[in-house]
């Protein structure tokens, strides 16, 4: 139930308080799988209704969040994202030298690819391939 206690704050003040009090009855740097999910869910939970910044500055310095499996698989899937953007912003950058500008089609197909290793792939083959439609050929 001590996951659900900053469901219960009104107002932006309380939160904190409801904090310290999670901390007195749960040892914010113990490191255990439950207990970094009880203090990943707190957060989750007070975020509901409450600006990430506060929720940011209550929870921050609290050890075993960083070991939830949780906030990992949330940081993973964080950097694959941003692996996948930069991709895609090498390609903007590279692919006009190459094959000439981008028109919106040639864009939209780029902003529909997700899968990183396809992306990587396309950077290999932008100095092998002859246009836009050969770059988008998969293998």
């Amino acid at each position: 139930m001590l996951p659900l206690a900053p469901l219960s704050a009104r107002e932006l003040d309380q939160i904190p308080i409801i904090v310290e009090r999670l901390k007195k009855r749960v040892d914010p740097a113990a490191v255990t799988a439950e207990i970094s999910e009880l203090w990943t869910s707190a957060a989750v939970m007070a975020r509901v209704g409450f600006p990430w910044q506060l929720i940011k500055h209550c929870f921050g310095g609290i050890t075993a969040m960083r070991e939830s499996s949780t906030i990992q698989a949330f940081l993973e899937e964080g950097r694959v994202k941003g692996l996948a953007e930069e991709a895609r912003r090498i390609i903007m950058l590279k692919g006009p030298m190459r094959f000439g500008a981008a028109d919106e089609q040639v864009k939209a197909k780029l902003d529909d690819i997700h899968d990183l290793e396809h992306l990587e792939d396309m950077i290999k083959r932008i100095l092998i391939a002859s246009n836009w439609d050969e770059l988008f050929a998969q293998n």
